[in-house]
């Protein structure tokens, strides 16, 4: 054991070398992707793209929305709310179509 230790770093593997194919340089697709930004404050007030709303006028909003199947919600949560209101305003965006969820945490 105490050789194979020793030798392993003398040992050193074989090179390939291969010329791969270059490409030419590629367009980067726009994102068009929408995305849709809904805030619950501490008290769990929420937000739609920055505008206080109630939770009808929330799902009323949502529900007019044109959805594509990529649209994605960023979901702003204050630490110290209670998950039973996230939960609620999960039930609204999923029930608008609206699947595609991503969590931030604000500490403020």
């Amino acid at each position: 054991l105490l050789i194979i230790f020793i030798t392993a770093p003398l040992i050193r593997p074989t090179q390939l070398n291969i010329n791969l194919p270059s490409t030419g340089s590629v367009a980067s697709q726009p994102n068009t992707a929408e995305k849709l930004e809904v805030g619950l404050d501490a008290q769990g007030h929420v937000f739609f793209n920055g505008q206080s709303l109630s939770d009808a006028d929330l799902s009323d909003r949502l529900n007019r929305i044109e959805k594509a199947q990529d649209t994605k919600v960023s979901l702003v949560i204050d630490q110290t709310l209670a998950y039973q209101r996230v939960a609620e305003i999960m039930v609204l965006l999923q029930q608008s179509g609206l699947n595609r969820i991503s969590f931030v945490l604000n500490s403020k």
